[in-house]
């Protein structure tokens, strides 16, 4: 109950000794990659490293 604007101690109730516990499932499988995804994949390795390696040369000669 209410009183004055403020609730008394017993009005909120929270129980935190019933934990439901958490159901253990199987991992899941990695996708198969496959056709032209697998191209666009390499491509884009390819595309970091060449980007790695010109900010590498970048910081090499903004230093000398």
């Amino acid at each position: 109950m209410l009183n004055n604007g403020s609730a008394e101690k017993n009005d909120v109730l929270i129980e935190l000794n019933k934990v439901t516990p958490i159901p253990v499932h199987a991992p899941l499988q990695r996708a198969k990659v496959k056709g032209w995804v697998n191209v666009v994949f390499w491509g884009l390795r390819i595309y970091i490293l060449a980007m790695v390696v010109l900010v590498i040369i970048g910081f090499a000669r903004g230093t000398l």
